[in-house]
């Protein structure tokens, strides 16, 4: 089994780390069990202060959404098994890249922990975890499942667990610091409407009940190619002495500032928000003295709000890694008022490609990016036809 290289980062005494499973081939049980038998020993050998898992994600090569419900069953059992507790899960329809296995896993840990909560609010379960940095919730999987539903339906349905999930703990969606938000077939139409812009409407009239003191959070908007909406979201209420800040690209337009030009159509006139932009900043921090986490949001080859031009993958990836170091670089961070000259230092990257064969193409190129850190390679729709290719990743924030 190829497991990637653990990482962790120091926030404030916590710390969140990320592993990402590359099981061998065999059954598809015995992929999953490789995977979960990875986190176990994971769990139990790399921390002395209590660690738990607060979200894990797998990737698959699946045919069906009953396939997927059965998978995060068997999955959910598994796990509860192994651990003796039940974590977050969601089952994304993307192919992995670059393995004959028929799913990759990423657990998302968190070490330093002070209590963990298992609660469920109107069927609806994620974790309530408190630690020294402030308290998370934690969720993944939020999906209405019933598979006649148009992307409306499936955005508010997948929405309103979220909101159940927020209110029931006095949170609001202006706490939210990290969002994952896979969309089926993002960039196709129905009834003249855009599956992503749908989306776009859904999400700009829910956070329009809340207020966003920290900017938006950093969010990935993704293709898949069935299960209507999923989304997963990382939530925290801060400590004394933690800050939490949105960070702006110094060659990319806020996402949440688009012109009309950039957007879709949608003719659905039941959401009271139309045509409007993508709610999330392109990277949110989590600051303390002792140093902090930074969450990149999905990036692509856009300058200010304009795709490149090209069809080229190569140059896409390029493009949208210098993207990236133009976000994290000092300079940058410190005009969004993170102190004390930070550096950064990558812990994850996820690479998601239009087309399968592309992976052979920028494999080399994001490696060398990334050195030893993990790299899930996944085959996903972009946002915008024209792109090829988009990039998140997570870095750890050094004084």
């Amino acid at each position: 089994m190829n497991i990637s290289t653990i990482n962790q980062v120091l926030c404030a005494s916590c710390s969140l780390g990320f592993l990402a499973v590359t099981p061998k081939e065999g059954s598809l049980k015995e992929q999953i069990v490789a995977c979960v038998d990875s986190l176990k020993k994971y769990l139990a050998n790399n921390f002395s202060a209590k660690t738990v898992c607060i979200k894990q994600t797998y990737f698959v090569r699946i045919q069906s959404n009953e396939e997927i419900t059965q998978l995060q069953e068997l999955i959910s059992d598994l796990v509860l098994e192994q651990l003796g507790t039940w974590v977050p899960i969601s089952v994304v329809p993307q192919p992995p890249l670059g393995t004959a296995s028929q799913l990759v896993a990423e657990y998302a840990c968190i070490s330093d922990v002070l209590s963990v909560e298992k609660k469920i609010v109107d069927g609806v379960p994620y974790l309530k975890i408190t630690t020294p940095v402030g308290t998370y919730l934690s969720a993944a999987g939020l999906n209405l499942n019933r598979t006649s539903s148009n992307i409306l339906e499936q955005s508010i349905g997948a929405f309103e667990q979220m909101q159940l999930i927020l209110k029931s703990e006095n949170f609001t969606f202006g706490d939210v610091v990290r969002q994952w938000n896979y969309i089926e077939r993002i960039i196709d139409f129905t009834d003249n409407s855009q599956h992503y812009q749908i989306f776009n409407d859904v999400r700009s009239n829910f956070y329009g009940l809340s207020t966003f003191p920290h900017g938006y959070p950093a969010a990935t908007g993704i293709g898949m190619s069935h299960h209507g909406v999923i989304l997963e979201f990382l939530a925290l209420k801060p400590a004394s002495g933690v800050q939490i800040l949105p960070i702006q690209s110094p060659v990319q337009a806020n996402a949440h500032q688009y012109s009309p030009q950039v957007l879709s159509n949608n003719q659905y006139t039941i959401i009271p928000c139309q045509k409007s932009t993508p709610k999330f900043e392109r990277g949110k921090a989590i600051v303390s003295q002792q140093g902090g986490i930074l969450f990149v949001s999905g990036t692509a080859a856009i300058k200010g709000e304009l795709s490149a031009s090209q069809y080229d993958v190569v140059m896409q990836t390029r493009m949208t890694l210098q993207n990236i170091d133009n976000l994290i670089n000092a300079e940058n961070l410190k005009r969004n008022g993170i102190p004390n000259n930070s550096q950064t230092k990558l812990l994850n990257l996820r690479v998601y490609l239009k087309y399968a064969e592309d992976y052979s193409k920028i494999k080399d190129i994001v490696s060398e990016y990334a050195g030893s850190v993990p790299i899930l390679f996944l085959q996903a729709d972009v946002c915008r036809p024209e792109l090829l290719v988009e990039i998140e990743g997570v870095y750890q924030l050094v004084p």
